[in-house]
C-alpha cells in the first residue's frame, strides 16, 4: 500500500513524510529478531540518555520467549515512561503551532493499515506465537506513527528507533527501568 502526501495540500513537509512512509511500508520488519546487534544496542542506550535517564538496563529476548516477556512489560517504577508519556503531547504542540495538523490527522489515517501489512507479514515469517505476531506488529504501528509525528514536528528525537526497525529489529518494551529488544 502506498501513502502519499501531496506538496500542493500540505506543504514541502509532505514529500519527506511521503518517503518515510515509504521506507516504513517497505522494511523487511522483525527480519533480524533472534539475533543480538551490539549497534541496535547502543541505538537504544543513545535513545533512552536523549531522553536524559541515566539508570536503565537493556536486555535482548530470544524469539521464543517474546510472548512471555509481553506477558511482564509494564510502565510502573519507570524512569523511562516518565519521560516518554509526556512526548506524543509535546509533540502535537509543536505541531499545531507550525500549523501541520491536517497532516499530522492524514498520517494518523493513513500510515497505520499501510505498515500492518508488512509488519504482519515479517512477525508472520518469524514463527512466533499468535500473541506475539498481534504484539509486534500494534508496535510496529505505534513505533511508525511516533516516528512519523517527530518527523512532522521537526524533531529527530526517534531517529533512533527508526535505525532499530531499518536494522531488522525492534524495541519490544518496559519493564520497569528494563528495555527489552528483539
Amino acid at each position: 500500500m502506498t501513502v502519499q502526501f501531496k506538496e500542493e495540500t500540505y506543504g514541502p513537509e509532505a514529500l519527506s513524510l511521503t518517503g518515510l512512509a515509504e521506507k516504513l511500508t517497505s522494511l523487511d520488519w522483525f527480519d533480524k529478531i533472534g539475533t543480538t546487534d551490539a549497534a541496535v544496542e547502543q541505538q537504544v542506550r543513545q535513545f533512552v540518555e536523549a531522553l536524559g535517564v541515566e539508570q536503565f538496563d537493556v536486555k535482548w529476548v530470544a524469539k521464543e520467549d517474546i510472548a512471555a516477556t509481553i506477558g511482564k512489560l509494564t510502565f510502573d517504577n519507570s524512569d523511562v515512561w516518565q519521560v516518554l508519556k509526556d512526548i506524543p503531547d509535546k509533540l502535537k504542540n509543536k505541531i499545531d503551532e507550525k500549523e501541520r495538523t491536517a497532516l499530522l490527522e492524514s498520517m494518523v489515517d493513513a500510515l497505520p493499515e499501510a505498515v500492518f501489512h508488512p509488519a504482519y507479514a515479517g512477525a508472520f515469517k518469524q514463527g512466533t506465537e499468535e500473541k506475539a505476531i498481534s504484539y509486534l506488529v500494534g508496535n510496529a504501528m505505534y513505533i511508525s506513527v511516533m516516528v512519523c509525528t517527530a518527523a512532522i514536528a521537526e524533531a529527530d528525537l526517534f531517529q533512533p528507533l527508526l535505525d532499530i526497525v531499518e536494522s531488522g529489529h525492534t524495541v519490544l518494551g518496559l519493564e520497569g527501568n528494563t528495555i527489552y529488544i528483539v
